[in-house]
């Protein structure tokens, strides 16, 4: 029973680490490549107007398409990006769910992604 319980266990462990680590694999790319225009619109915002917009919607029409504001999946599946302001820039997140929920989120201030999750 012992031996049983062991191999299943191996099996678990194997399984997992065949999976993406948050923020790698296709859905991830997905979401950086979707949030790349919003980023540049962002900035764009930042540009014109010295200050970054207290919404995405403020964005819309003038330096993105509203249906822009959502990263699709390669599932098809379309997820809102989530916005906020914060000291000296913003931060821009989108989640998506595989063997597990992870979370992606890049700070204006400090120029990079950076993504949680759990298998």
């Amino acid at each position: 029973m012992n031996a049983a319980k062991n191999v299943l266990l191996l099996a678990g462990f194997a399984l997992l680490s065949a999976c993406a680590a948050p923020g790698e694999g296709a859905k991830a790319k997905s979401g950086y490549a979707a949030a790349a225009p919003v980023i540049k619109a962002l900035e764009a915002y930042h540009q014109a107007n010295a200050v970054y917009p207290a919404s995405l919607d403020m964005l819309v029409p003038t330096f993105i398409a509203g249906d822009r504001l959502a990263a699709t999946m390669p599932d098809k599946k379309a997820t809102p990006f989530a916005y906020r302001q914060v000291a000296n820039g913003y931060e821009l997140s989108f989640s998506y769910t595989g063997t597990g929920t992870n979370q992606c989120v890049y700070r204006a201030n400090t120029e990079g992604w950076k993504c949680y999750g759990a298998y």
